[in-house]
């Protein structure tokens, strides 16, 4: 007697789930603000701007064009296009420095937390930031 194969028959195999994907869309898994602040002191001070580490921060996460031009206008500075171009080419060089791969909030160490169980099991992670590649 031929018995038909039927699908159910046959042993499943257990497929290897693909890797979590965790999308960090506003920067609070990878906490740079403090490493942008000391690069932007050392930047100002290298440009002999005396600017207060708390004007800085108060700033921090604002797009560029809300961030340097409005405070070189606070302080009476120019907020000339080429000046602005050295400045931030400054801060990248301190905040390249700066800031380390696993620089990261307790929310990134706590992450398996967050997710189901089966999710941290198996491969790491994969971290899909909308950092600028010279932020990272």
């Amino acid at each position: 007697m031929n018995k038909r194969s039927n699908a159910n028959d046959t042993p499943q195999r257990h497929a290897v789930p693909p890797p979590p994907v965790l999308f960090d869309l506003d920067g609070t898994l990878v906490d740079s603000a403090y490493q942008h602040v000391l690069a932007w002191h050392e930047t100002f001070t290298d440009f002999r701007l005396d600017i207060p580490n708390w004007k800085i921060h108060r700033r921090i996460g604002m797009s560029g064009s809300f961030f340097l031009s409005p405070l070189l206008r606070e302080i009476g500075h120019s907020t000339n296009p080429a000046v602005i171009k050295r400045l931030e080419k400054s801060h990248a060089k301190y905040f390249t420095r700066r800031i380390k791969p696993s620089a990261s909030s307790p929310a990134r160490a706590n992450s398996c937390n967050t997710f189901p169980k089966s999710a941290c099991l198996g491969p790491s992670p994969l971290v899909v930031s909308v950092l600028k590649p010279k932020s990272l």
